[in-house]
C-alpha cells in the first residue's frame, strides 16, 4: 500500500468560492439556493479517457475496499465512470477520507479543472469555481493573510501625502493636487483590502519613483503611450513595455532625455 493511500485521511470539504456575480452578498443565491445541488462528473481527456485522479495501485486498492471487481475503477471503464456523480450542496460536500467511496470521490475532484486542490490555490486558478479545503487549511490561509495585511498597514502608517498620491498614480488612479488626505487615506484602504499583496509588492519595487515620473510625463504630454509602447512627444520610441522605458530613462548614455524630462516637470509644477 502507497504512502499516497496512507496519506489519505482526516475530513476535506469541497465548497464553491466564485460567486454567480449578480447577486449581492449574503442573498440565498449569492453561490446556489437552498436546497439546489450541482453534481460533477469525472472529466474525460481527448483520448476519452477519464481523469480519475487514481493510480493503478490506488484503482486496485480501492476496487478491494468498496468490493468492486477489478477493473471497475479503471480510467477506461466507461460503464462505472459514465455514470459517476459528486453531489454539491449550497454548502459544499465534506469527505471523510476514512471511507473509500469518499476518498475516491476526493481523487477524482483533485483532477477536476473546476476545483482547486487549495485555499491557496484558488488564487491562481482562474477555471476553478470550487475548492478543496479543511478547518485547518483555512486557518492558516487566514493566518497567512492576517500577516499579510498587518505588514501592508505598516506601510500605509509611514506614508506621507506625496507618497499616497504617488501610489496612486502608478496604479492608475490619478489625484487633484488639493485632494484631501483623508479621501486619499480611503483609497489607499481600499487597495489594501482589495490586494494586500499587491498593495505591498508595488511600495516595494525599486521602481517605483520611475514610474511615477513616467506617469507624470505622461500626464503633460511629455511622454506619450500607444498600447504598451511609450514615445517622447517627438515620436522618438523610448521602450516598447514600462520595463524597456524604465531601463532607457535609467541607463547613463540617455541622461540627457531624463533631464530634459523632469525640466519640463518642474516647469509645470512652478506654472
Amino acid at each position: 500500500m502507497s504512502m499516497m493511500i496512507e496519506d489519505l485521511k482526516g475530513k476535506v470539504t469541497v465548497k464553491q468560492f466564485r460567486k454567480n456575480g449578480w447577486l449581492p452578498a449574503g442573498h440565498d443565491g449569492e453561490f446556489r439556493y437552498t436546497h439546489c445541488f450541482q453534481s460533477l462528473a469525472c472529466q474525460v481527456d481527448d483520448r476519452g479517457n477519464y481523469l480519475t485522479g487514481l493510480t493503478e495501485e490506488e484503482e486496485r486498492y480501492f476496487e478491494k475496499k468498496m468490493r468492486l471487481e477489478e477493473g471497475a475503477l479503471s480510467k477506461y471503464n466507461r460503464d462505472y465512470w459514465s455514470s459517476f456523480r459528486i453531489k454539491i450542496s449550497k454548502d459544499g460536500k465534506t469527505l471523510d477520507l476514512s471511507i473509500p467511496s469518499e476518498a475516491v470521490e476526493y481523487k477524482v475532484l483533485c483532477a477536476h479543472s473546476l476545483v482547486a486542490n487549495s485555499e491557496a490555490e484558488k488564487i491562481d486558478a482562474p477555471l476553478a469555481e470550487y475548492v478543496l479545503t479543511s478547518i485547518e487549511q483555512e486557518a492558516k490561509v487566514a493566518s497567512a493573510n492576517a500577516k499579510i495585511k498587518k505588514e501592508a498597514y505598516k506601510l500605509f502608517d509611514k506614508m506621507n501625502y506625496s507618497k499616497m498620491k504617488a501610489y496612486l498614480k502608478v496604479i492608475g488612479n490619478r489625484v487633484s493636487e488639493d485632494t484631501p488626505g483623508e479621501m486619499l487615506e480611503s483609497e489607499i484602504g481600499k487597495a489594501i483590502e482589495d490586494d494586500a499583496v499587491s498593495f505591498i509588492d508595488i511600495l516595494k519595487d525599486p521602481h517605483f519613483d520611475m514610474k511615477v515620473f513616467i506617469d507624470d510625463c505622461k500626464a503633460i504630454g511629455a511622454i506619450v503611450k500607444s498600447g504598451s509602447k511609450y514615445s517622447l512627444k517627438g515620436g522618438d520610441i523610448i521602450g516598447y513595455d514600462i520595463d524597456e522605458t524604465i531601463s532607457y530613462l535609467s541607463k547613463d548614455e540617455n541622461q540627457e532625455v531624463f533631464i530634459a524630462l523632469k525640466s519640463k516637470l518642474d516647469v509645470k509644477e512652478k506654472a
